[in-house]
């Protein structure tokens, strides 16, 4: 079963009992794999802490706001 919020069914112009075609787009079955799922993820957070750590004295000073540091001290 499928349930679609009231708000939509009616900006979509559905009614009850309506007849409904699902197709998934941009994926296969494949890509869904939870093994690549979890590769690709891992992948992110890498490039992630790589991010973080090449650019952790900017990040501090941003966490500062412009008004100096906020109500927990220098980050």
């Amino acid at each position: 079963m499928i349930v679609i919020p009231p708000a939509e069914a009616k900006a979509w112009g559905l009614r009850e009992n309506f007849p409904l075609e699902v197709h998934r787009v941009g994926s296969t079955s494949e890509d869904d794999a939870p093994e690549l799922i979890q590769a690709r993820h891992q992948e992110v957070l890498k490039v992630a802490e790589q991010v973080i750590e090449e650019h952790a004295a900017a990040f501090r000073e941003l966490a500062k706001g412009p008004e100096g540091p906020g109500p927990y001290g220098d980050v």
